[in-house]
């Protein structure tokens, strides 16, 4: 091969790569937009702020320890009913927490606080605010305490369900 079609080659595929990352970009525009139009057709159809909440997510992975060892992911999910959903499966030391609630101001910065009191080392945040509705998603390290254990899926719940905005109107 010489280097004109070598050059026309690379110069083609170049083409090529380009057309497939707009078609990417059209196609992530198209979806956020979907994604937008039913997330805000579900929090008009809702008639108090009670029923805007549409949950609270919280996932905990131990680590995974030698055989016979407590391996849990634990994901408790609250639902504008209320009713709470519990699926075990087997994870890491990592931790999710999915939030998404009614805004007030120093929200996220109660949550990180409370979050490092319960020795859960916040690592990433990805957070929204949207018509008055927050959305955030934190990813952590749960740490042992002094004994040597880690915090329950439900008292981080609980801990957690007291910082949110709660209303009934």
């Amino acid at each position: 091969m010489d280097k004109a079609s070598i050059l026309g080659d690379t110069i083609e595929y170049v083409k090529q790569l380009r057309k497939k990352i707009q078609d990417l970009e059209a196609r992530n525009v198209q979806m956020e937009d979907d994604q937008r139009s039913r997330s805000s057709g579900e929090i008009h159809r809702s008639s108090s702020m009670k029923e805007l909440r549409s949950g609270l997510t919280v996932v905990e992975r131990t680590r995974v320890g030698p055989p016979g060892s407590d391996k849990r992911k634990l994901r408790i999910v609250e639902g504008s009913g209320g009713a709470a959903v519990a699926k075990p499966k087997t994870m890491e030391d990592d931790g999710l927490l999915e939030l998404q609630c009614p805004y007030r101001e120093g929200l996220l910065l109660d949550i990180m606080q409370t979050l490092r009191e319960l020795r859960i080392e916040t690592t990433v945040v990805q957070s929204s605010l949207n018509n008055g509705f927050f959305v955030a998603e934190l990813r952590a390290k749960v740490k042992e305490n002094v004994n040597g254990k880690k915090i329950s899926i439900t008292e981080v719940k609980r801990v957690i369900n007291q910082i949110i905005p709660q209303s009934d109107s």
